[in-house]
């Protein structure tokens, strides 16, 4: 697995920063040359991945949090005009 990362190294020395298609062909000729076992454990990693991510891209919808603001307001404001007692009975 070390071609991949070789496959980015200048004549220089220095590691040039691979675009998506580079890394997606360099992944491409590794993975055409893993065994049976091998491919197993890269389809394990990869479902990881996938069952990591469904549950990091939470995305906060502000707009609940303004409804759930209008709600509590508006009950907060009848809670003030009637007067804490009434509410309790």
């Amino acid at each position: 697995m070390n071609e991949l990362r070789d496959s980015f190294i200048q004549p220089n020395g220095y590691m040039e920063k691979p675009t998506l298609e580079t890394t997606k062909e360099a992944l491409k000729r590794d993975i055409d040359r893993l065994n049976d076992q091998q491919l197993k454990q890269i389809a394990d990693f990869i479902a990881f991945i996938k069952f990591q991510t469904r549950f990091s891209q939470k995305t906060t919808d502000i707009s609940q949090f303004a409804n759930l603001y209008q709600e509590f307001a508006e009950e907060d404001r009848q809670l003030a005009e009637t007067g804490i007692s009434e509410y309790v009975d």
